[in-house]
């Protein structure tokens, strides 16, 4: 509990404001411009906005951070109508580490049981800094031992940082413990790889790719090679934690899963994110499900871990229910 009380956001901010309320009340007790009540006014809100500011921070550093919401989204792939929906969970961008361990992930995974969906994907940022908090991941065995569960990898799992760079290195690469976990867990992870699923509405592949940086000039070339033999009759859902893929072609997929993105994190009602997302895309790409010009679609979950600030403010971290039609 103490990591989050001292938290250097907090503190930071705290002291600021003392700092900042200290030198107005002390200003106020030398100045005879100002009668005793505007004083006493001015005192309050200095005094209320000081509040407000250090309660706001507290909520977004401490409380909404450890919340879930479970958004619902029903999306119809080729404009089918059929009596059973595919129920898909999709998570993102988990982040264990300093702030999200192992009680959080038990937590996790105890919430998507309760959903009972056919199918877990997971797009990328499984860690925040250091690949042995992979070992963090273990409670999701509760999931993908009920369902089959795919990943993909995140950037965090390369240390690449942006698009203009990032220079992919072995020794960056902190998939090591991952895939250990990944691997005695149950979990599938999907390395610019096709999985033909069978389900009651009719077959579909479920492709996933290794993030775009990671792949920087390869990408081009990958995804032509994963695209070259798909039957364009079945349907096809691409996981891509990063939502940019979007400026390649993606005409051969119906639906694309991704995160990365976080929401924003910190959003302001009637303006969105705050920040500038890490992505080339237009940050009008924040969350939510976009249809494309091709005519396929995207969804952006705001997943539920955070990275650099360790914060939320009118963003949840969500886990994401989609009653797809395929």
């Amino acid at each position: 509990m103490l990591q989050f009380i001292w938290d250097y956001q907090i503190f930071s901010y705290i002291l600021f404001c003392s700092i900042f309320a200290y030198l107005v009340f002390k200003n106020y007790k030398r100045t005879k411009i100002l009668d005793s009540k505007k004083k006493r006014i001015s005192k309050l809100t200095v005094g209320s906005f000081f509040i407000l500011g250090v309660l706001i921070l507290i909520y977004g550093s401490i409380i909404e951070p450890r919340l879930m919401k479970i958004t619902n989204i029903d999306i119809n792939l080729r404009q089918t109508q059929k009596h059973e929906q595919l129920k898909i969970v999709h998570i993102s961008d988990i982040h264990v580490g300093t702030y999200k361990k192992e009680q959080y992930i038990r937590r996790l995974a105890d919430e998507i049981n309760k959903i009972r969906p056919d199918l877990v994907v997971m797009t990328g940022d499984f860690i925040l800094n250091n690949q042995e908090d992979a070992e963090y991941l273990r409670p999701l065995e509760k999931i993908s031992r009920i369902y089959p569960t795919y990943a993909v990898t995140g950037n965090h799992e390369y240390n690449l940082g942006d698009w203009n760079n990032s220079s992919f290195s072995s020794l960056n690469d902190k998939t090591t413990t991952l895939r250990k976990v990944f691997d005695e867990i149950g979990v599938t992870l999907l390395e610019n790889q096709t999985k033909l699923i069978a389900d009651n509405q009719g077959p579909f592949y479920l492709i996933g790719i290794e993030d775009i940086w990671k792949q920087n000039e390869e990408l081009k070339n990958n995804l032509e090679k994963i695209t070259a033999n798909l039957n364009r009759e079945y349907p096809t859902i691409l996981l891509s934690h990063n939502p940019d893929i979007i400026i390649q072609d993606t005409s051969a997929f119906d639906l694309i899963l991704s995160g990365h993105t976080h929401g924003g994190q910190i959003r302001l009602p009637f303006i969105g994110s705050v920040m500038k997302l890490p992505t080339e895309i237009s940050d009008s790409y924040d969350k939510g499900l976009f249809s494309l010009e091709n005519g396929n679609q995207l969804f952006i979950t705001s997943g539920v871990g955070e990275s650099s600030p360790r914060s939320r403010l009118f963003c949840l971290p969500e886990i994401v229910v989609i009653n797809l039609d395929l």
